[in-house]
C-alpha cells in the first residue's frame, strides 16, 4: 500500500474509496446514540479519570453496538493495512490496538491540541485517524509542533506517533465524520 509522509513521522494513506465511504457516512448519520466526547483528567490524588468539557472538547461518539459494521471494517483496514505499514516504517511489530472511535463534529466541533500519550496512556504508540467525508469546513488536523496541517480528504488515514501535539480546528460549516484508533505496544518500564 502506498503512503505519504505529509510531514515528519504523519503518514497518510488512502484506507477506503470514495463509494464506500459514503455509504458509511450515510449509515452513520441516520444513528441515534451519539454521547458527548470526553477527555481525561488528573484529580489531586493523581487518579485518572474521564470526563466532558465542552470548551476542550466538542463533539459526539457513537458506540461499538450502534455502528459495529463500521466498527468491524476499520478493524479489518487497522489489521492489513495500517499494522503491516507501521512494521515496514518503524520496524515495529505491534499487534494491538483498542479504543476506537466514530467521532462527529458538529459546527464549532473541535479539540484543543492534546496528545494521546501520557503518563496513564503509556502503551499507546500511534495515533490512526480516518477521515470519512470532506464535505465540510474548516476541521483539519493541527500539528503545532511541526507547524503543520493535514486537510481531510474522504477516505484518508493518517498515522503518527500518539505522543505528537495535535488538535482538530473547529468545523466552520457542514459535519465532520472521523474514526480514530489507538495502537498500542508494551508498557515503557518504570523504575520509580
Amino acid at each position: 500500500m502506498q503512503y505519504t509522509e505529509e510531514a515528519k513521522g504523519v503518514l497518510s494513506l488512502m484506507l477506503y474509496d470514495a463509494r464506500s465511504i459514503s455509504s458509511a457516512v450515510k449509515y452513520l448519520k441516520g444513528l441515534n446514540g451519539w454521547t458527548g466526547a470526553e477527555i481525561r483528567q488528573v484529580n489531586g490524588s493523581g487518579d485518572y479519570y474521564s470526563v466532558k468539557m465542552r470548551q476542550y472538547r466538542s463533539a459526539s461518539i457513537l458506540d461499538f453496538p450502534k455502528a459495529r459494521r463500521v466498527y468491524e471494517s476499520f478493524d479489518r483496514k487497522i489489521e492489513t493495512h495500517i499494522k503491516p505499514l507501521i512494521n515496514r516504517v518503524w520496524h515495529l511489530n505491534l499487534t494491538e490496538h483498542e479504543g476506537t472511535q466514530i467521532i462527529r463534529y458538529r459546527r464549532g466541533g473541535r479539540y484543543v491540541a492534546h496528545a494521546d500519550a501520557g503518563l496513564d496512556l503509556a502503551v499507546r504508540y500511534f495515533t490512526v485517524i480516518c477521515y470519512l467525508n470532506d464535505d465540510f469546513e474548516g476541521g483539519r488536523t493541527h500539528f503545532p509542533s511541526l507547524n503543520y496541517t493535514t486537510l481531510p480528504q474522504s477516505g484518508k488515514a493518517i498515522i503518527f506517533p500518539s505522543e505528537y501535539l495535535h488538535s482538530a480546528e473547529p468545523v466552520v460549516r457542514g459535519e465532520k465524520y472521523v474514526l480514530v484508533t489507538w495502537i498500542l505496544g508494551p508498557a515503557p518500564v518504570s523504575w520509580i
